[in-house]
């Protein structure tokens, strides 16, 4: 017998098995009552539901806002124009800065001239390590710089 056969003759008697399987699991299921079973096999077609019906089950539904937990209505009313919220004093305004990188000098270990960096004047000289408020340089090579921030990574290259 060849390979290819005996999986086939290993399938056919696993799925002759599953279904033995599946056929005795339905058999010890729990009896039918005849009556349902008829109703299952025939169903009716509901009753068309007039206007008053529709009102009275729209009224209920918004009774019990279905999309919340509480099934109250809101305590804040909605707004569809949301005046914007003034940041706290105590929160310093979360802005990205615009880092240009202006050159690389040097060669290994590489330094880099960048603009943009918060608290320091244009045309910056930096090196791996040194950190600007939360900008910290993690990589400089020949052609790119690394810049790590608190959520982002930015890789800075030369313009040509």
């Amino acid at each position: 017998m060849t390979p290819g056969r005996i999986d086939a003759m290993i399938g056919a008697l696993v799925a002759v098995l599953m279904l033995a399987a599946v056929g005795s699991w339905i058999a010890s299921g729990p009896p039918v009552d005849p009556e349902r079973a008829q109703s299952l096999a025939s169903p009716s077609l509901p009753t068309p539901a007039t206007i008053s019906a529709l009102n009275r089950s729209a009224g209920q539904i918004v009774a019990n806002n279905p999309f919340r937990l509480s099934r109250r209505p809101a305590s804040v009313r909605y707004a569809r124009y949301v005046t914007p919220v003034a940041q706290s004093e105590d929160a310093p305004p979360r802005l990205r800065p615009r880092l240009v990188l202006k050159g690389i000098v040097g060669g290994p270990p590489w330094q880099a001239i960048i603009d943009g960096l918060p608290g320091a004047p244009p045309g910056t000289v930096v090196s791996v390590g040194n950190s600007f408020q939360s900008l910290t340089i993690s990589a400089i090579a020949r052609d790119a710089v690394m810049v790590q921030g608190a959520d982002t990574t930015w890789r800075l290259t030369l313009s040509k």
